[in-house]
C-alpha cells in the first residue's frame, strides 16, 4: 500500500478528468468500466478520497450497490481516444467493454477491483461513505434531472496510487 504518488496521481486526476477517466466496479468477479467527467480527489474525515457520481440506471451502478471498492483509471494525455468514447457511450451490460477497446485489466494490490493496466495513473479506493443526491432549488443543477435519476454519490478512501514513469 502506498500512497507516495499521491501528488502526481491527484494532478493527472485533476488535468485529465474533463477528457474522461475511467471508472472500474465489480461484482461477482464480473468488471466494467465507464468514462466519469464528475469527481472530485481531496480531503474528507482526514482521508485522501475521491468522490465519484454515478445513475442508478448505469450498469456500472448495479455493479457498486454491493461493491466495497472501486478504481480510478487515468489515461495519459491524448491516449485511449477510442476506449474514452466506447466506455463512455456503450453500456457493457450485453458486452466486454474492455475486450472491444484491447484494454487489460490488472489486479489490485489493496482492494479486489482490479485497474485498467493501460493506463498512465490509477488509484484504489474502498467505499466509505454513499449517499444519494437530493431535490434542490438551484436551476441549474435541476434542468440535470428532468427525470429525477438523482447521481448516487460514493466516497472512497484512497488506499493506494500507482503511476507509470
Amino acid at each position: 500500500m502506498s500512497l507516495e504518488n499521491y501528488p502526481k496521481v491527484a494532478a493527472k486526476f485533476v488535468s485529465e478528468l474533463p477528457t474522461g477517466i475511467f471508472l472500474t466496479a465489480q461484482k461477482d468477479g464480473i468488471a466494467n468500466s465507464m468514462v466519469i467527467g464528475w469527481a472530485t480527489i481531496g480531503r474528507v474525515w482526514s482521508r485522501p478520497t475521491v468522490t465519484i457520481y454515478v445513475r442508478p440506471q448505469r450498469y456500472t451502478h448495479d455493479l457498486l450497490e454491493k461493491a466495497t471498492s472501486f478504481t480510478v483509471s487515468i489515461p495519459a494525455h491524448g491516449e485511449l481516444k477510442e476506449a474514452i468514447r466506447v466506455l463512455g457511450t456503450e453500456s457493457g451490460r450485453n458486452q466486454d467493454k474492455h475486450a472491444k477497446c484491447n484494454l487489460t485489466l490488472h489486479e489490485s494490490l489493496t482492494v479486489d477491483t482490479p485497474y485498467i493496466e493501460d493506463c498512465e495513473a490509477w488509484i484504489e479506493c474502498r467505499i466509505m461513505y454513499r449517499q444519494w443526491m437530493h431535490d434542490t432549488d438551484d436551476p441549474v443543477i435541476s434542468r440535470q434531472y428532468p427525470e429525477k435519476d438523482y447521481h448516487e454519490i460514493l466516497y472512497g478512501e484512497i488506499l493506494h496510487c500507482g503511476i507509470r514513469e
